[in-house]
């Protein structure tokens, strides 16, 4: 299924290759959208791997074979790719003879998130458990006290932007309680 809402089907011309050993070769060259599923459970060092599987429905029995004599490895992942903000990896091959298959895995790179989102809040946190430190005769304790909470309620703002907005929540957002 194309997760695309516009995707009309394969062209009707799309040629065929017959070898007089019995080999059929199809290029089909489409564009095809999907959606994978992420668990942001690990952000911002999370990983995710995508499987998008093509198969050919026919009376014929068949059997696909990943790179013969295409020179293309198979099963392999590939050198991984800066992609922006996930290293990507990829690799084709054939599931049970019967589909066609191709699997990318993106990993998160977590630095810019760890700058930007983590440490924040680690220093605000600090900085709260510091209002309690102060002596309590002291007349700036109040006023440090509530500009390190309206310091905490702009970066939850920003954090909430930043972070995944699909599937569970990851470990850094979720309420624990702990039994001692």
């Amino acid at each position: 299924m194309n997760a695309d809402p516009f995707y009309q089907g394969l062209p009707k011309d799309v040629p065929i290759l017959i070898s007089t050993d019995g080999t059929v070769t199809w290029r089909v060259e489409t564009l095809t959208s999907t959606v994978c599923d992420a668990d942001p459970f690990f952000f911002p060092s999370d990983t995710m791997e995508c499987h998008i599987c093509f198969s050919v429905f026919s009376a014929v029995e068949q059997t696909i074979e990943c790179g013969i004599g295409s020179g293309t490895s198979c099963d392999v992942w590939s050198p991984p790719q800066d992609e922006g903000e996930w290293i990507r990896k990829d690799k084709i091959f054939a599931k049970d003879g019967k589909e066609a298959c191709f699997a990318v895995h993106l990993q998160r790179v977590p630095l810019f998130h760890i700058a930007t989102t983590v440490v924040p809040c680690v220093i605000l946190a600090v900085l709260m458990i510091i209002t309690f430190i102060m002596p309590i005769d002291k007349g700036d304790r109040i006023s440090f006290g509530v500009t390190i909470q309206l310091s905490m309620v702009v970066s939850l703002v920003f954090v909430t932007d930043v972070l995944p907005v699909k599937g569970a929540l990851p470990f850094f957002g979720e309420d624990r309680k702990f039994n001692f």
